[in-house]
């Protein structure tokens, strides 16, 4: 199954780039947004869900919870092809730390706010975040930014070191 899943850091979660710059190339045919907080709530569960289907109604979207996602996901086939949304890197620590196994995380939209450095025009990162990424590259996870699948991948832990250093 970890061949066929993409999992992306988009703290936007699902817009048009998710779904049109993404999922359409790739062939993706769900895409799984793990989020506690759009879980809870009801108007903006059902908001999400329909823009993203009227985007594209030939991919299931299911949003989930942390908690619940892992079981879920056990239930997939392992061939289709699916692209998990997280909200922040804190979310794929705890997904790590709950078991799941995640070869690649793609960073693609982690924004400005007070106490982050920006990296990248669509990469910010606090200190906080910048040592949960070391960590979960010490776990063997590859770490890449990466806007468009046809975009670059640009090495996240060197940019990171390299701060670090200068």
């Amino acid at each position: 199954m970890k061949n066929n899943l993409i999992i992306r850091v988009d703290d936007r979660l699902i817009h048009g780039q998710v779904v049109v710059g993404w999922a359409i190339p790739l062939c993706i045919e769900e895409i799984i947004l793990i989020s506690d907080r759009i879980d809870e709530d009801a108007w903006l569960k059902k908001t999400l869900l329909s823009a993203a289907s009227a985007l594209a109604d030939d991919i299931d979207i299911e949003i989930l919870t942390k908690k619940n996602f892992i079981n879920v996901l056990k239930t997939k086939s392992p061939d289709k092809k699916i692209m998990v949304v997280i909200e922040s890197i804190e979310d794929a620590v705890y997904l790590v730390k709950s078991g799941f196994s995640i070869s690649m995380l793609v960073l693609g939209g982690i924004h400005a706010k007070s106490g982050r450095e920006m990296f990248l025009p669509y990469l910010y990162l606090d200190s906080t975040e910048m040592r949960a990424i070391l960590d979960l590259a010490k776990e063997g996870i590859k770490i890449v930014a990466k806007d468009l699948p046809g975009s670059k991948e640009v090495d996240v832990i060197s940019m990171i070191m390299q701060k670090r250093v200068t």
